[in-house]
């Protein structure tokens, strides 16, 4: 971990690190700038053969090099962004899960842990929480008999959302017979406006003291790491958002600027 920083990990689109930028090989903890590790969680986009068959792989470099001590399964199979969600029927999930990501259910880590499999993750946009339901639901059938340790969720708002934040994740929870921990993997505030610090900062604080609330919300990760979100116009270090949101430690924030919509 950054020293400082309450960031201790992260993940891509892809099964190893740097795969959106193709900025190369995320430093190694042996690498010269060895005085912080960033643990690495590789996420499977989709359940496509060619990046099946490359997954264990990736899977055993990211425990082996990062310190992965968890998988995640298809990015969004319940929307349909053109290069940014899986796009898939829940029954093409089941299938896939079973085929690559249930394998490693019994996956013993170095540490003695065991390795946590995630499920697929879905959005506060139309039918995710359907979706996901249908899916828990059809894990357990004896076709399937899946292996899923923690709710996978993400959400996006405008950051005067806080109640319809905890609202949705909270349904995200109570979800299936047996209540699962949930991971925020995604959270941040929607595009169709350029928001101002002024609005997003109130809302990170109210989102992450919340989370850290929960007993039940074992991680959670504000999106993305990208220029004008938290890394500054030129790519070459945070922002004020990104200093804030690495170094904040919790406390609400009162006041105009969390009113709700």
């Amino acid at each position: 971990m950054f020293p400082g920083s309450q960031v201790s990990w992260a993940y891509d689109y892809a099964p190893y690190p740097n795969a959106s930028d193709n900025n190369g090989p995320y430093p190694l903890p042996s690498a010269q700038n060895n005085n912080y590790t960033l643990r690495f969680i590789p996420l499977l986009f989709n359940g496509g053969e060619t990046a099946a068959q490359e997954w264990p792989a990736y899977v055993e470099s990211a425990i082996v090099n990062y310190n992965a001590d968890a998988l995640f399964s298809f990015n969004e199979p319940d929307a349909a962004y053109s290069g940014l969600s899986a796009n898939m029927a829940v029954s093409e999930a089941l299938a896939a899960y079973k085929r690559s990501i249930q394998p490693f259910a019994n996956r013993t880590l170095p540490s003695g842990a065991k390795l946590l499999l995630g499920s697929p993750s879905i959005t506060n946009a139309g039918q995710g929480l359907t979706w996901l339901s249908e899916f828990l639901g059809n894990a357990s059938l004896p076709q399937y008999n899946l292996t899923v340790d923690f709710i996978n969720i993400h959400f996006y708002a405008s950051p005067y959302n806080f109640e319809l934040f905890k609202e949705f994740i909270t349904s995200a929870y109570d979800l299936g017979e047996r209540k699962l921990p949930v991971w925020v993997t995604e959270f941040g505030v929607s595009d169709e406006y350029p928001w101002h610090d002024s609005s997003v900062v109130p809302f990170i604080k109210n989102c992450t003291t919340w989370l850290d609330e929960q007993p039940w919300v074992e991680r959670y990760a504000w999106f993305g790491a990208y220029p004008n979100n938290i890394i500054n116009a030129g790519g070459s270090g945070l922002n004020a958002r990104g200093r804030f949101y690495a170094n904040w430690t919790g406390g609400y924030s009162p006041g105009p600027n969390n009113a709700i919509a």
